[in-house]
């Protein structure tokens, strides 16, 4: 997940970023409002 965070770090406000937290993902906030659309699994 260190990439996934690096990589919303890197882009936020510069393109759009979807996160699927698939498989389970810390909830990290400031990680959290650099995504613009979340995705989670329903079941």
């Amino acid at each position: 997940m260190d990439t996934v965070y690096e990589a919303v770090r890197m882009l936020k406000g510069k393109v759009p970023i979807f996160l699927n937290p698939a498989p389970a993902l810390r909830k990290d906030e400031e990680i959290l409002r650099g995504v613009d659309y979340f995705t989670p699994n329903e079941n």
